[in-house]
């Protein structure tokens, strides 16, 4: 069985987000208000479904 390194993987998915960002900071701007606003209500958690 194959064991994923997830510091490392955290590493490219940060670095990922990084690059969206310097794109497009509105869209992650946007991401990060959906998410905050979810945190919020917890419609939009695992539960609600």
């Amino acid at each position: 069985m194959y064991m994923m390194d997830w510091n490392k993987y955290r590493h490219q998915v940060v670095a990922g987000v990084g690059s969206l960002a310097r794109l497009t900071p509105e869209t992650i701007k946007g991401y990060s208000a959906m998410g905050a606003a979810g945190a919020k209500t917890a419609n939009l958690d695992g539960a609600s479904r």
